[in-house]
């Protein structure tokens, strides 16, 4: 857990050393136009990209019965975007056009695995496997839907095939 824990820490004081630059509102969300310029202002763009893809796929995964209890322990961002403040899908990291080339596959990999086996973790000490099992889900309906079929939906499915 403690290596999730570092990288959300981490996306918090990137967001604290650039506030002045208003990325992140009072609610801990972006709105998705400010994304790439935060990314591009991180210490390790490749890696807070890669975070945020995945950190905010997870976070909106998760059953909205138990969000609650699993946002006080994993504080993820959320993503928002115009002209309504609702949900943004995370495949923004991936398939818009200022964003496509950017992407570190290998990156995604390395934080999926980190993030999604705290996720499990957490779920099957608080919830049991059936909590898994949705969770597991959530998430394939969620790329199938919402992300490119190549690379992106083929990568991230086959992820989710292997460690979910």
């Amino acid at each position: 857990m403690n290596n999730t824990l570092t990288l959300i820490n981490n996306f918090w004081s990137e967001a604290e050393r650039l506030k002045r630059l208003n990325y992140v509102d009072q609610d801990g969300e972006f709105c998705q136009c400010g994304t790439e310029q935060f990314i591009k202002r991180c210490k390790d763009p490749k890696q807070m990209r890669s975070f945020l893809m995945v950190g905010i796929l997870i976070d909106q995964c998760i059953d909205f019965q138990i969000h609650d209890e699993f946002k006080y322990k994993f504080k993820y961002p959320g993503l928002h975007g115009h002209p309504s403040p609702h949900q943004h899908p995370p495949s923004w990291f991936s398939d818009n056009f200022a964003m496509l080339d950017q992407v570190d596959w290998r990156s995604v990999k390395n934080i999926f695995d980190i993030l999604i086996a705290d996720t499990k973790s957490w779920l099957d000490a608080n919830y049991g496997a059936e909590s898994i099992d949705k969770f597991k889900q959530n998430l394939i309906y969620k790329v199938d839907r919402e992300f490119e079929k190549y690379p992106g939906g083929i990568l991230l499915n086959h992820l989710i095939d292997n460690s979910v």
